[in-house]
């Protein structure tokens, strides 16, 4: 048996390196209030490494949790409507932690302003890499719980991106011929 100190850096380990290993095992005990304030943790840290402001985070604390909520619902109707077969509640769980990349973006500041002088060029690509990192979490997370491959996956999560994209275009068209007449 394994102390209990040693499961948990196991946990964050396979969190960070590992998430399909941290999925599996974490789904079965689906603690939805440790994945919402490992979520909440991950927002706070994303905002105090730009901003200082920490009322302006506490306004927005309600709509982080509608964003995961709402994300959750629209990937899933589209991981649905694209033949995965996956639960709702699984990858409501499972959106929550491909936010753990947010956790090292204070770190990368610090380390940002102290060896480079806070040069936006690296914070910029650092913010990247974590932002890339982020995404391929996601595209691991569609895989995970709607049983698809990574093409599929991919496309799951920017059909929402081009619905919107082209729903936007339409409707400027159709603004601009208003005006037109």
């Amino acid at each position: 048996m394994m102390p209990q100190a040693a499961a948990e850096s196991a946990g964050v380990y396979n969190l960070v390196f590992h998430p399909d290993r941290f999925w599996r095992d974490s789904l079965l005990r689906k603690n939805f209030l440790f994945a919402a304030v490992f979520l909440f943790f991950c927002y706070l840290f994303d905002y105090l490494a730009f901003f200082s402001d920490i009322s302006a985070f506490a306004a927005m604390i309600p709509f982080f949790f509608l964003d995961w909520l709402l994300s959750a619902a629209v990937y899933h109707l589209c991981a649905v409507s694209l033949g995965g077969r996956g639960s709702i509640v699984s990858f409501l769980y499972s959106w929550a932690f491909t936010s753990a990349p947010l956790l090292f973006l204070p770190a990368i500041r610090i380390f940002g302003e102290t060896l480079f002088g806070g040069s936006f060029a690296f914070l910029l690509l650092a913010s990247l890499a974590i932002f890339l990192w982020i995404f391929v979490l996601r595209i691991r997370a569609v895989k995970f719980n709607y049983r698809v491959n990574s093409a599929r996956a991919v496309s799951i999560l920017v059909v929402p991106f081009v619905f919107v994209f082209v729903l936007f275009a339409v409707s400027l068209v159709f603004y601009s011929l208003f005006l037109l007449i």
